[in-house]
């Protein structure tokens, strides 16, 4: 089952393009953050963001997730 505060914490990743920035929109730890995707990407069985050092973007299942997580 997916959690929905995996789905917010996608959600604003995914506009912010920053887990840092992430992390403090949401009051939560960037670790956390990292943690939420990660775990996220294990249950959907793909990667969402790519990461490079601390830039990230996302990948085309990241943004085929996009529309279906804001329904959500």
């Amino acid at each position: 089952m997916v959690d929905l505060l995996r789905i917010e914490t996608f959600l604003h990743a995914a506009e912010n393009l920053n887990f840092s920035e992430t992390a403090r929109i949401l009051h939560l730890s960037q670790p956390t953050v990292s943690h939420h995707i990660k775990t996220l990407e294990t249950e959907l069985g793909v990667i969402l963001f790519e990461r490079q050092g601390t830039a990230i973007k996302l990948t085309d299942a990241g943004r085929l997730l996009v529309p279906w997580a804001r329904r959500v």
